[in-house]
């Protein structure tokens, strides 16, 4: 199985103006234009969702990180991307504007986040979307795969995401999870500045910095941060598929390998190979398949 040199540079495109990779251009406070998408789950949270781009483009779902928002893909939505692809991005349960539940059992049910996805997108009327996932979503997308299969989707694209908690995947960061989580408003808003300086290797504008922080405080310290902190063993630790190495989310760089290191890899000219149990599918990027 091979990938082209083509397409693997399509690929890197879109993780080279992912959140960590570019800070400079427009704002993230700036507003865009964007069709809102009521979400209900099986669980009855209403979910926020956002609808952008070219309506008859290539699907692309983007999934957002630990204490984040959808505000984390702006330098997607308001890039070249949303010319040619149909964008969707969310919040997830906890996050943003979508519910937050108190009760620690809503952040825990691996089939609840699943079907958080899977809601999402048939709200959003998408097809065949490829899943795009950042840090934390890696383990969202695995729920996701676990819960309702690879059928309906078009491909798997991971941005620094791990599949299974393990604190040689989070770094140095790890340590201001606990503090992000205290009652204490002064230990959580200081351990929530220093846990989003961590996440960059070239620091973003005041501005930006200052829209990060406001969305990274709108999670509930203790239901929402603390339970996904300490989440119990999921299904994303046992789920196996096939994704390309893109590179480091920080720079563009090739070095996935070293950010994500999921169970039964393999690895093969500077890709990871993973075997997914049933319909495997394949990361359809511009028209094409990225793997082959």
């Amino acid at each position: 199985m091979t990938i082209s040199l083509q397409t693997c540079c399509l690929l890197r495109a879109i993780v080279a103006t992912s959140l960590l990779a570019v800070v400079a251009g427009p704002s993230f406070g700036q507003e865009l234009k964007y069709k809102p998408i009521a979400v209900k789950t099986p669980d009855s949270l209403t979910i926020s969702a956002q609808d952008w781009g070219n309506p008859a483009g290539p699907e692309i779902l983007f999934i957002h990180g630990f204490s984040q928002s959808h505000m984390s893909w702006m330098r997607q939505v308001d890039s070249d991307l949303a010319k040619e692809f149909h964008i969707v991005t969310y919040d997830l349960r906890g996050h943003g504007n979508s519910d937050k539940p108190l009760d620690p059992a809503a952040y825990r049910n691996s089939t609840a986040w699943g079907q958080e996805v899977q809601a999402v997108i048939a709200a959003a009327g998408l097809k065949r979307p490829v899943l795009v996932g950042w840090s934390y979503a890696g383990r969202v997308i695995s729920d996701y795969l676990a819960t309702e299969g690879a059928g309906k989707i078009a491909g798997v694209n991971f941005v620094d995401a791990p599949i299974k908690v393990d604190p040689a995947l989070i770094g140095d960061n790890l340590k201001n999870l606990p503090l992000m989580a205290s009652e204490d408003l002064a230990t959580n808003i200081t351990a929530t500045r220093t846990f989003l300086h961590g996440c960059f290797s070239r620091q973003p504008s005041v501005e930006d910095f200052e829209t990060m922080l406001a969305f990274n405080m709108m999670v509930p310290p203790e239901s929402a941060r603390g339970t996904l902190r300490a989440a119990p063993r999921r299904h994303g630790d046992d789920v196996e598929v096939e994704i390309a190495g893109l590179g480091d989310a920080r720079g563009g760089g090739s070095q996935f390998q070293g950010w994500c290191r999921p169970v039964h890899s393999r690895h093969h000219s500077g890709r990871q190979a993973f075997n997914l149990r049933r319909d495997r599918p394949l990361a359809v990027l511009r028209g094409r398949a990225a793997l082959q």
